[in-house]
């Protein structure tokens, strides 16, 4: 009886909301990192566990058997990750913005992106950077100037409630392909 009870799914309202952003750049990261052991196992589970989800998520909610599985195997996946000797350089090369991460750089950034502002999909992809970095530990310094608008940005992400959810764009939106899923 006991057996059946902990295999029970878990109930409705029991979810995590998971970063799949962060996972991508995981992936990233790991691809340039040398071979080190269980690296083709991390690789695996990243890309099984990201399959179903369509690359406009940036967000999933997980229930049950999924969640576990989440919870039970990524936070390992990143402390292998950032225990290679380079992982530093590697997680440098996949920020937008590496010169944020100097700190002789940001003046400089500062500068340069008040001259020529960001696109909405560059400045997603540093806030998408600076949560994963914050994910796993590290911090990313963020222009204040743009603190609103990175701050609406974030608020935009999309969230798959279910697995194989495919987004549904308005007519206005330019991904918008004539289809209604």
């Amino acid at each position: 009886m006991q057996a059946a009870y902990h295999n029970a799914p878990s109930p409705p309202g029991d979810f995590v909301i998971v970063a799949l952003f962060a996972l991508r750049l995981a992936k990233r990261i790991i691809e340039r990192l040398e071979p080190y052991p269980k690296r083709r196992t991390d690789l695996y589970w990243i890309d099984r566990f990201l399959a179903p989800y369509h690359a406009d998520y940036a967000l999933a909610m997980l229930h049950g058997n999924r969640k576990a599985d989440y919870l039970a195997t990524y936070p390992m996946i990143v402390t292998r990750m950032k225990r290679q000797d380079r992982y530093p350089i590697h997680f440098e090369h996949v920020c937008p913005v590496p010169d944020l991460l100097r700190p002789q750089g940001r003046e400089r950034v500062d500068i340069a992106l008040r001259q020529a502002p960001m696109s909405d999909r560059e400045a997603l992809a540093l806030v998408d950077f600076a949560d994963a970095a914050f994910e796993w530990g590290s911090t990313v310094p963020l222009p204040a100037y743009e603190a609103q608008r990175l701050t609406h940005l974030a608020g935009q992400r999309r969230i798959a409630h279910s697995l194989q959810e495919r987004p549904v764009y308005s007519q206005d939106d330019e991904r918008f392909d004539g289809r209604y899923y």
